[in-house]
């Protein structure tokens, strides 16, 4: 997956030279999924249907896995814990997300913001 985003963007610069390209890999996934830490802080910066292009800064609440193998983290936000929770699901490397039950596409997700 690739985003344009940040100061650096071409929406921001208005040059595609200036922009900048950030890579989200699996590993940054696979450091949320196997890491101990509680309440780690995060910035989500995702595209969904409905909103577009949009930014949360949410907490992990809980770390699951399911009877099938699935591993899942709920995610919830920093300013209101009783809105609509954000999902991350490992399906055996194949990583999903969802904002309740809508699928979202994450572009970039920034830590301990």
């Amino acid at each position: 997956m690739f985003a344009l985003t940040g100061p650096n963007s071409l929406s921001s610069t208005g040059f595609f030279e200036k922009s900048k390209v950030t890579e989200l890999d699996l590993n940054l996934f696979n450091q949320l999924f196997n890491s101990k830490q509680t309440k780690q802080k995060l910035e989500l910066n995702y595209t969904c249907c409905f909103s577009g292009l949009s930014v949360a800064n949410v907490f992990i609440s809980r770390r699951t896995t399911l009877k099938n193998g699935i591993r899942k983290i709920t995610l919830k936000y920093i300013k209101d814990p009783k809105v609509c929770p954000f999902y991350f699901y490992d399906r055996a490397g194949s990583v999903s997300a969802a904002s309740g039950d809508l699928a979202i596409f994450i572009n970039n997700i920034i830590l301990g913001v």
